[in-house]
Formats: structure tokens, C-alpha cells, sequence
């Protein structure tokens, strides 16, 4: 599976590769998730033109992103088979990123050709009620260059790129050799989407003590999301209302918190997500709680407001319900540690309707989609 990748060609350096010019808002990106416009090179007539379109087809009422496509199954498929005579197109990179496990941790590796050369990526284009949308081919892997999944994006050699553009099976294309491409371990930079920047695709070297942590086991906690504005001198006495979510899949399994800091003028002051391996729903609710306290006072000492949609904490907090459970019951003993910190901790009940719910929301089920998917 193909889900990141990079392309940190100049402008100079991609018209020497595909004479072909870029359009004018381009620029090198080291982090290319989905869901974000990427650069295609389509035919046109007796030449070529670039383009930007939305990375992933949506498929389905609940906006699921689909951004791979099997080479092998191509033809048998009613939704790519008609786009291999209107649709395909080059995707150029300058290498892709895989995730391997080790133990708890997903490991980020880097993958790219020996030199800065630039590689393209099979693609299918599509139009839709959204606009356009592209979706990137994978095949399997034939050398070190393999995910969990055991598929890599489908590179095209140099001398087949032109083939497929302009019809040629497939299966009958000869592919960038994976014993040729060099393959390496980065940093945890590359999980949050956001970050940009040439120390994302930098060789990553861990420390003694990181090592020592991972062969113990490690901590099964993920960062994936971790935004703080910088405050000013002063920080935030006025207080400051924090959004908090939590989430579980099959409760209990893989599980994720998420928490969003607002100043009292609505403006973000931090967000943050992460994997926190396996536990129950309401365990991921009071981690959130709890993350988002330890994040707040390093903020203010003001009064804060914290809102969240289950119910149960906010009455557990409020007294309105009594802890039974003993692990919970050692949550609520840290959140009390932490009220200390502040003039008054206030606790809502909203509904998931929230916008900011909704935000957080929507950070947890990344993150479990990062951490639990396959790569």
C-alpha cells in the first residue's frame, strides 16, 4: 500500500526530468498524505500537461477514501476498468514511505531511487461530484522495499513510462527494479500530515536509549497529532476550555485520544492525538481528559472549561455518578492531581455534534486509521 509519499524536485529540476512545466502553485513537499492534492502528468495530444487533483477516490456515503488500486485486478474491477482506456496518468515522486512493526511501534522507512532522480507512480484519474481524484497502482514487492502488506507502489521504468500513458498492458510493463532502491528508517516526523521539511525524509538513527525502550517493549503510546501555538509572556489567565475525545474499536481494542485547547476567543492554542494501544472506550476518554490537563498547565493557571461527549466521565467528574471500576477510579485520582493546577476545572456534557467534538472525533479515527491500517 502506498500512502505517503514525497516529491522534492525545483521546477528546473522537474522540466529537465519530464519536459513539461509544473503548474505555477508548485512546490517540493516531503510529506504527501491522502486527501491532499497531488501533481499527475496526463497526455495531451502529442505532448503532456500537469495538473493537480485530490489523492484518493471517495467511495461510499461515509466519504471512505480509497487510494490504492491493484495492477493485477485492474481489468476485472467495474470502477478502474474503464479508466485504463480514459484515466491513466503518471504520479511523479521522489520515493514513498512504508510502516513496519516492531512489537507496539510502527517503524516509518524511507524509500527511494539511489539518486535524486525522479520516479513516477502508475495512476488512474477519475472525474466525480468532487472534482477530479487520482488513485495510485500497487503490485508485490520483489525485494527489500516491502511494507506489512507486501505492496509497494507500481514505479514505471524510465522507458515505459510513455507505454503506459498510452495504453499498453500492464502487465506487460517492466517495473523500477526494488533491489535498486535504497530503503531507510526516518523519524516519527512523517505521522502528523502536517509537518513539511527536508529532516522528514533525513536518515533516522535511534538513540541507546531508545533502542533499550523498544526491546523492553516501549511505551504503547503514539503521537501522531502534537500542535501548540506559542503563547505570549502573560499565557492565558483568563482560562482556557479544552474539547476532549476518546476511541475505541471493538471496545475494548486498538484505541486513541484526542483533546483540542481553545483560548476564550476561540482561537486554537494546541491539538493533539495519539495511539494509546489497547483499551476500552471510556479508558480512551479519560486519557484524553487527562492529556489535555497535563497540556493545559503548562498553559495557565486560570479557571479551565472541559467539555466532552461521554456522559459518564463528565458525571463520574461532576459526582453525579459513582466510580465503581477500579481503573477508573485511578483515572479520576490523576484528574483530581491535576484540578490542583487550576483556579476551577469546569466539566460539560456536550453533544457529539459539537464542531469541536466532531474535530476530535475525527482526530481519533486518523490516528487508529495510521496506527492500525496496513501501510
Amino acid at each position: 500500500m502506498c500512502s505517503r509519499f514525497a516529491l522534492i524536485a525545483s521546477k528546473s529540476e522537474f522540466f529537465q526530468r519530464f519536459q513539461v512545466k509544473t503548474p505555477k502553485q508548485y512546490s517540493p513537499r516531503f510529506n504527501i498524505s491522502s486527501g491532499q492534492n497531488i501533481l499527475i502528468i496526463r497526455p495531451d495530444g502529442a505532448g503532456r500537461t500537469t495538473s493537480y487533483v485530490r489523492w484518493g477516490f471517495q467511495i461510499g456515503m461515509h466519504h471512505n477514501l480509497l487510494l490504492n488500486a491493484r495492477a493485477e485486478t485492474l481489468t476485472e474491477r467495474p470502477l478502474f476498468f474503464p479508466l485504463l482506456s480514459t484515466g491513466r496518468c503518471l504520479v511523479p515522486a521522489s520515493g514513498w514511505f512504508v510502516w513496519k512493526k516492531e512489537g507496539w511501534h510502527k517503524i516509518p522507512w524511507y524509500i527511494r531511487p539511489p539518486s535524486s532522480e525522479v520516479i513516477c507512480l502508475a495512476g488512474l484519474v477519475r472525474s466525480s461530484k468532487v472534482g477530479r481524484e487520482v488513485v495510485i497502482l500497487t503490485t508485490h514487492s520483489e525485494g527489500a522495499a516491502v511494507s506489512e502488506t507486501g505492496r509497494v507502489p507500481f514505479v514505471l521504468e524510465y522507458g515505459d513510462e510513455s507505454s503506459y500513458l498510452m495504453g499498453a498492458d500492464i502487465q506487460g510493463l517492466s517495473r523500477y527494479p526494488d533491489d535498486q532502491l535504497r530503503m531507510y528508517e526516518v523519524s516519527g516526523d512523517i505521522n502528523d500530515p502536517y509537518k513539511e521539511g527536508e529532516e522528514i525524509i533525513r536518515p533516522y538513527h535511534r538513540s541507546p536509549e531508545t533502542v533499550q525502550s523498544m526491546e523492553k517493549g516501549g511505551a504503547r503510546k503514539r503521537i501522531i497529532v502534537d500542535r501548540i501555538k506559542k503563547s505570549s509572556a502573560e499565557g492565558y489567565p483568563g482560562g482556557l476550555q479544552i474539547y476532549t475525545d476518546g476511541a475505541a474499536r471493538k471496545n475494548p481494542g486498538p484505541a486513541a485520544c484526542a483533546f483540542l485547547i481553545l483560548d476564550r476567543m476561540g482561537q486554537c492554542v494546541s491539538e493533539y492525538a495519539a495511539f494509546i494501544g489497547h483499551a476500552t472506550n471510556n479508558t480512551a476518554e479519560y486519557t484524553a481528559v487527562i492529556s489535555a490537563l497535563e497540556r493545559a498547565k503548562d498553559l495557565t493557571r486560570g479557571p479551565i472549561d472541559l467539555y466532552s461527549d461521554s456522559q459518564l466521565v463528565v458525571r463520574q467528574l461532576t459526582g453525579f455518578y459513582q466510580v465503581t471500576k477500579a481503573h477508573l477510579a485511578r483515572s479520576v485520582d490523576q484528574v483530581r492531581e491535576l484540578e490542583r493546577a487550576f483556579g476551577k476545572v469546569t466539566y460539560h456534557d456536550v453533544p457529539r455534534e459539537n464542531r469541536y467534538i466532531r474535530h476530535c472525533d475525527k482526530l481519533c479515527n486518523y490516528t487508529l486509521d495510521e496506527c492500525i491500517n496496513d501501510h
